[in-house]
C-alpha cells in the first residue's frame, strides 16, 4: 500500500500530491471521514488508505516529524 507514498524527502507525502503529507491526511481523517477527505482533496480512496497505513506502520517516525514541525512553527511564531 505504500506504493502511493513518497519518502524521498524530510516528510512522507502522497506520491502524486507532494503538498499533502501523510500527517495532513491522517489529521484530516481524524476530524472527518475517509470519504470526506477523498472528496475534499480529490484523492483516490487508495491514496488515503496508503497514508493511514503508512502512519500506522511508522508511528514513531510520524511522532518525531510532528514534533519537529510543531517546534518549527513555535520558532517561526516567536521570530515574528
Amino acid at each position: 500500500m505504500s506504493d502511493h507514498i513518497d519518502t524521498s524527502g524530510d516528510t512522507p507525502v502522497l506520491e502524486d500530491e507532494p503538498r499533502l503529507t501523510v500527517l495532513n491526511v491522517y489529521d484530516a481523517v481524524e476530524a472527518k471521514s475517509v470519504k470526506e477527505v477523498v472528496e475534499m482533496w480529490s484523492l483516490d480512496h487508495e491514496q488515503v488508505e496508503a497514508a493511514l497505513a503508512y502512519h500506522d506502520e511508522h508511528e514513531e517516525e510520524m511522532e518525531q516529524i510532528r514534533e519537529r514541525l510543531e517546534q518549527s512553527l513555535k520558532t517561526a511564531t516567536r521570530d515574528e
